[in-house]
């Protein structure tokens, strides 16, 4: 058995294998990162949405006043 021969067979398959999974994990991780970022956009925005604001408190006090 040659071992050269085995080897030179193996390693590129190896090295694409290797390639693949490093783009992969990055894919996944850049998603990961992606989703999370917009849940806290999402966040934000139904927080700063929920906070009334200056104009709603005028017009609040204006009608329970009259």
């Amino acid at each position: 058995m040659n071992v050269v021969a085995i080897l030179t067979g193996v390693v590129p398959s190896l090295g694409v294998l290797g390639i693949f999974v490093y783009v992969m994990r990055g894919i996944t991780r850049g998603d990961r990162h992606e989703r999370e970022a917009i849940a806290a956009y999402d966040r934000e925005q139904a927080a700063a949405a929920a906070k009334p604001t200056e104009a709603h408190r005028e017009s609040d006090l204006n009608d329970s006043v009259g």
